[in-house]
């Protein structure tokens, strides 16, 4: 459950990691890499990661609507077709 934190009248609402992955439907380990390559704005509480919800709505503004996630494109991958094998 998100954290709320108000400080000088102003509501806070914070993400944690298992949050945030859930709203950009992505795995844990993909913004956990966001935050070790800084590519996603954090808090850090001690250990503990944290997310400002109005700052990631803002973020995922910012990069096109969440299609290019933390600067990070992804990629269609094509398999190459296998070598032909020689007759012997």
């Amino acid at each position: 459950m998100a954290d709320t934190v108000v400080l000088n009248d102003i509501e806070f609402t914070f993400l944690r990691v298992s949050e945030l992955a859930q709203l950009l439907n992505v795995k844990k380990g993909t913004v956990y890499r966001w935050v070790c390559e800084d590519k996603i704005p954090y808090h850090k509480l001690g250990q503990m990661v944290r997310f400002d919800q109005d700052v990631i709505l803002a973020w995922l503004s910012e990069t096109r609507r969440g299609l290019e996630v933390g600067n990070v494109k992804r990629k269609r991958q094509i398999k190459k077709p296998a070598a032909p094998v020689g007759r012997i």
